[in-house]
């Protein structure tokens, strides 16, 4: 069965490495998701860890190396991505509610203006 060396990271700033056997990727990383827990050597306080990011490299071959981000981690990433479009997007919307008649493009400037100050602001 194959070796698969394993980085994971969790949402501290610490991570943890070390080799699952599996026959696939896939198992690779659901053994790596049990496993990450084992191989942290300081727990905070017995509070348990969320390991958000493994990256994943066959028999040491780095260009078979693999990252997954769990759902958490993907949407902490794509929230600053639709933040940026939606600072993007809002002066042409502002025009378009000033110029316009339809509440509807009224509602998405207001809504979109009111979200991306709730953010940014403390």
């Amino acid at each position: 069965m194959p070796i698969y060396d394993v980085t994971a990271w969790c949402s501290l700033p610490h991570y943890a490495t070390f080799q699952v056997e599996a026959r696939s990727l896939t198992e690779a990383l659901r053994k790596a998701r049990h496993q990450a827990s084992e191989e942290y050597a300081e727990p905070c306080d017995g509070v348990a860890v969320d390991w958000d990011e493994f990256q994943i490299c066959p028999d040491g071959d780095e260009t078979k190396s693999r990252t997954y981000f769990e759902p958490a981690r993907r949407t902490e990433m794509a929230a600053a991505r639709l933040l940026r479009a939606a600072e993007f997007t809002l002066p042409l919307l502002e025009i378009m509610a000033c110029t316009s008649e339809n509440r509807q493009e009224r509602r998405a400037y207001y809504k979109i203006r009111a979200a991306i100050n709730k953010a940014t602001k403390p």
